[in-house]
């Protein structure tokens, strides 16, 4: 029986996988503008966003696909310079998608009219960017969306199937990973259990001699089938890092700042469920970073530095522990601007003698800001408090270390996992 739920859902997954792919794209074709094979993936995940939307029966979003699709294929034939006015239009078009999948799993309809008003836009960007002069025409494409969509159906016979790459793999539902983990963990307390009671009829030591081998036996394979379900919910770091990607650009522009963003150790992996809870801190300290922490291009130049500013993000697993670090290489903590702010919010006492630690740890608490003014990105001393506190629910800490001048770099420290807690019968 045909389930359409199943089919809807599948969609949905691979949809928000297509949108990502179109969103790293983009911020690489940014900084290299010539690359055609990114160019042709862009064209390629559209292309895939769109026979999906025709295939569940998302017209609407279909049709809006298309437009991208032939924007990316007038990129491709070579009738259209890339600019950054170009992929900032086409990011707030893949902004657009990632939205619109969103309300459409909630069944809310299709935003015709924000829809219009990026299509206009992309429009003009495309008229001045042309090569040739006579660029494929946004309007037109709106006029024919009905045909232009039985066109695509009719070249689409199914959606690709979920998590079939070139790997091999396959997508599974977390709740089924959830409940395998609870099931082997029950498993090796049932394990404990026998050992214990079979302790109790042979108290000479005869389990050890009777059913010893075959318990040891059977706590390996059972520690080994946990280990390896454990393992089917380890995620790259990297899916978080890439994140950070578009995240570094909107802060740049709303700063006025120029910003480099370098990754190490993305294949590090830790527990989705840790890797998840893990983007609003790293937001936080990102935000932190580039609006605190680097100076804007004139200012770095007088000292000496390039004009763009850097920030590192490195993953390393450590045994049973992964470091996460953010580094920056801007202006530094100010100490003594921190212990004025703190006393002047009666976060310090003036009689305290902190250490230089102490004084930098005073950043973490709620309420803290050296903020001069409240904008949009900082001033409301909300941000580090939250970082700790998020991070501590995870079982993990944060530290804090500076060099005036030179940059600041913080530390999160997390467990690969949560799901494991052993313990011991007294």
């Amino acid at each position: 029986m045909f389930d359409e739920k199943l089919l809807f859902n599948s969609f949905m997954d691979e949809g928000r996988e297509q949108v990502e792919l179109l969103e790293l794209g983009l911020l690489r074709l940014e900084s290299l503008p010539d690359d055609l094979e990114t160019i042709h993936a862009l064209y390629r995940a559209t292309h895939t966003l769109k026979g999906g939307c025709f295939v569940v029966g998302c017209t609407d979003l279909g049709n809006f696909c298309h437009m991208l699709e032939e924007t990316f294929g007038t990129l491709r034939r070579k009738e259209m310079t890339v600019s950054s006015s170009l992929i900032t239009a086409l990011l707030q078009a893949v902004d657009f998608l990632k939205s619109s999948l969103t309300e459409l799993s909630r069944g809310a309809p299709f935003d015709a009219e924000q829809a219009t008003l990026i299509l206009a836009g992309l429009e003009q960007l495309i008229r001045r960017l042309s090569v040739s002069g006579s660029p494929c025409e946004v309007s037109d494409i709106i006029m024919n969306r009905s045909e232009a969509g039985n066109r695509d159906l009719a070249g689409v016979s199914s959606l690709q199937t979920p998590g079939q790459g070139s790997e091999g793999t396959i997508r599974i539902n977390q709740g089924k990973i959830e409940r395998l983990v609870d099931n082997v963990g029950e498993l090796l307390i049932v394990h404990s259990m026998l050992r214990q009671t079979l302790g109790n009829y042979f108290p000479e030591g005869g389990v050890d001699t009777l059913f010893g081998t075959i318990l040891d036996q059977m706590q390996r394979l059972g520690r080994d089938v946990q280990e390896k379900s454990l393992s089917l919910r380890m995620q790259p770091v990297a899916e978080v890092f890439q994140r950070c990607e578009r995240a570094v650009r909107d802060l740049a522009a709303a700063t006025g700042k120029r910003v480099v963003l370098q990754q190490q150790g993305g294949e590090t992996e830790l527990d989705k469920g840790i890797l998840q809870k893990l983007v609003d801190p790293l937001m936080h300290l990102l935000r932190n970073a580039i609006d605190h922490g680097l100076e804007h291009p004139a200012s770095r130049l007088a000292q000496g530095k390039s004009e763009e500013g850097t920030i590192t993000l490195t993953a390393e697993q450590r045994g049973g522990v992964v470091f996460i670090e953010l580094k920056d290489d801007g202006r530094g903590l100010d100490s003594a601007a921190i212990l004025l702010t703190a006393r002047q919010q009666g976060l310090a006492s003036h009689v305290d003698e902190l250490s230089e630690a102490e004084i930098y740890n005073l950043v973490f608490r709620p309420g803290f800001s050296t903020a001069a003014e409240v904008t949009e990105l900082s001033g409301r001393g909300v941000g580090m408090d939250v970082v700790r506190r998020n991070i501590e629910l995870l079982q993990g800490s944060v530290q804090l270390t500076t060099v005036p001048g030179r940059g600041t770099t913080v530390t999160i420290k997390l467990p690969l996992t949560m799901a494991i807690l052993d313990g011991l019968a007294v």
